[in-house]
């Protein structure tokens, strides 16, 4: 499935308050209030769900990846692994499984931009590839993910306030910004979403409305009570690079007709 970046902008532009759980996120689509949680994360990406172990009592492996490639530097970067892979030379058999678990758990799944740091933690569990595999990745991705996505308009949002205060001229000016996590994840998750929506609507139609009505009820056309869309006061379109999203003026639209 191609990435949007379009798409999942839209999606968090329509985000609404809730009372649910902190580690949720509500958005409006229709007139519909859908929520997304980590039982959605799992039917979409089947990663592992249960209580995150501690790994601080992984010991780093002698002679392992982390001495061969890196000789032991506290902090191993997204351009230090890339070169490792570019270079392509691995003194045991699993040694490029393991760089390649590290390199696709950090910069695909988690999404992190690219100066941030592989955890030491990450780098002594890969050393044991069924304690890696065991691991529960689905709670330790989802948990990031939602963290991302619920803070990836966070900048633009307070930087369109003070243009507008201001009046500056630059007011809708297009800005881009990074959502972290999967946002893939999202993807599937609005696919599903209208697919049931749309099945609803046309369930609805074919039940009697009658043939040239409206393919909504009048109870459809009334507002119904939703939560309060968050105020992000930004709209933006999507870049066509990875999960890099723009943002400019404008203000959401807490309903959309799908």
């Amino acid at each position: 499935m191609k990435f949007s970046a379009g798409i999942v902008h839209r999606l968090l532009m329509r985000e609404l308050h809730h009372d649910g759980p902190d580690d949720e996120m509500r958005f409006m689509l229709g007139h519909h209030s859908v929520r997304f949680s980590k039982v959605d994360f799992y039917l979409i990406t089947r990663l592992k769900f249960r209580v995150i172990p501690n790994t601080a009592r992984n010991a780093m492996v002698a002679n392992g990846i982390h001495q061969w490639y890196f000789g032991d530097l506290d902090e191993v970067d997204y351009e230090q692994l890339r070169a490792v892979l570019w270079i392509g030379v691995f003194e045991k058999q699993y040694n490029a499984v393991k760089l390649c678990l590290l390199y696709m758990l950090n910069w695909i799944l988690m999404g992190l931009d690219e100066r941030e740091k592989i955890l030491v933690w990450q780098i002594r569990l890969v050393e044991d590839l069924d304690a890696f595999d065991a691991f529960p990745w689905g709670a330790h991705v989802y948990r990031q993910s939602i963290f991302g996505f619920k803070h990836s308009l966070d900048g633009q949002r307070e930087r369109l306030k003070k243009r507008q205060q201001a009046k500056s001229v630059d007011v809708h000016t297009v800005e881009t910004y990074n959502i972290y996590g999967l946002p893939y994840a999202l993807l599937m998750f609005v696919r599903t979403a209208l697919v049931l929506t749309a099945a609803e609507r046309a369930e609805r139609y074919y039940e009697g409305i009658g043939e040239g009505g409206s393919l909504y009820t009048a109870a459809d056309r009334v507002d119904v009570a939703v939560p309060d869309p968050i105020d992000h006061t930004t709209a933006g379109t999507s870049d066509t690079k990875g999960s890099e999203l723009e943002a400019g003026g404008g203000t959401p639209v807490p309903h959309i007709w799908v």
